[in-house]
């Protein structure tokens, strides 16, 4: 009799003191008692968010019908927050003390938990870098002119830089380089899809097992666009024949790249208002002038919604075409591969073959010097 009521007293001291184990997340949270953590799910195809109740006894649990597996942050109503990654049917313990959570938790059954907190640090860092960047380059003084908001552009991109080489160093895993991959600051990246392609391709080479996840899933199918829009842009290096494109310009007026053949061509693409656009747009405006009166037929394309003297210190050239392309037709370019990138040119011969591409400054220039002694 004494033995069963032992047996029954432990039993007893165990369910009062710890969370079923079997719930995917529980834990002591010692000093939150009454208090509240949000668990959210990474943004991407699912959508969770739950609140969950601290006890008197410091523990919580978080039991939902369906586990979907997947990356999610567990915080509390101060903001602070610990990514969770959820890959099995292993449940997560955490023991963390409230007032300095997430620090210093810690947690069991969560793979890469100590890795993705580094990220963390890594976003947030970066985050208040740029913040600090712009706060000290817009003093009192700073006036937004063009050289100005290029300068800024400058600082926030080595910025950027500085941290995207410090979270590769820091992510071994592919599933932790893939969180690092989908960090951002409003609408910038932290790795560009575009210009960051390689690595994109390189993680999800290795993520084959995991596209049960989510987020893996998701970025999988990304991927896959990138690598098409790769296979497409190869079609414009030089020495290929520019394909047939339509391009839609101006009120309902369209141009067939097949209608420039027979003359030296040279086209532009420009997004004014992407200040890093800017300094190539003008200088490559200034440069143009010695190619007046040229054998050399140029067009000029606006991707942007800035009229034609949306730049009013400077003249347009009588001997360019300028062009407004429209909304529509510039996704459609972006995906076949033309507009990957802005400003962006192409140099086409008289046969309509690509003779080079994303020439600037001195290079264009002798680029079309070449071109026209042909």
């Amino acid at each position: 009799m004494l033995r069963n009521l032992s047996i029954l007293l432990l039993l007893s001291l165990w369910a009062c003191g710890d969370p079923a184990p079997q719930a995917p997340l529980y834990g002591t949270i010692w000093g939150g008692e009454g208090s509240r953590l949000v668990l959210r799910s990474v943004p991407g195809d699912k959508e969770i968010h739950d609140t969950l109740l601290i006890d008197h006894q410091g523990n919580f649990l978080w039991q939902p019908d369906t586990l979907v597996p997947g990356f999610y942050t567990l915080e509390k109503q101060s903001g602070k927050q610990l990514t969770l990654l959820f890959i099995d049917e292993q449940p997560i313990r955490l023991d963390a003390q409230y007032p300095t959570f997430p620090e210093n938790c810690q947690t069991t059954g969560s793979p890469f938990c100590r890795e993705l907190k580094i990220i963390d640090d890594l976003s947030t860092n970066w985050q208040q870098a740029l913040l600090t960047t712009s706060r000290t380059l817009r003093d009192s003084a700073w006036e937004a002119t063009t050289s100005n908001i290029y300068s800024l552009q400058l600082q926030l991109d080595s910025v950027t830089a500085h941290f995207r080489q410090q979270a590769l160093e820091a992510a071994d895993h592919p599933l932790v380089r893939l969180y690092a991959l989908l960090q951002q600051s409003g609408q910038r990246p932290l790795f560009h899809p575009w210009e960051q392609r390689q690595h994109y391709f390189a993680v999800d080479s290795q993520l084959s097992h995991y596209r049960y996840i989510n987020e893996v899933a998701l970025f999988h199918q990304n991927t896959r666009e990138l690598l098409q829009r790769e296979q497409k842009a190869q079609r414009l290096e030089a020495g290929q024949n520019l394909p047939e494109f339509l391009l839609d310009i101006d009120q309902g007026d369209s141009l067939l790249t097949s209608s420039l053949q027979g003359q030296a061509t040279l086209l532009l693409f420009f997004d004014r208002q992407d200040p890093r656009s800017v300094p190539p747009y003008k200088e490559s405006h200034e440069m143009l002038q010695a190619f007046r009166w040229s054998p050399l037929q140029i067009h000029l394309f606006h991707t942007d919604s800035l009229p034609y003297n949306g730049l009013s210190d400077l003249r347009p050239l009588a001997h360019i075409h300028y062009h407004q392309l429209q909304t529509q037709r510039r996704r459609q370019l972006l995906q076949e591969g033309l507009l990957l990138q802005q400003p962006a040119n192409l140099l086409l011969t008289e046969d309509g073959r690509i003779a080079a591409r994303n020439l600037w400054g001195t290079e264009l220039q002798q680029g079309l010097e070449q071109l026209l002694q042909k």
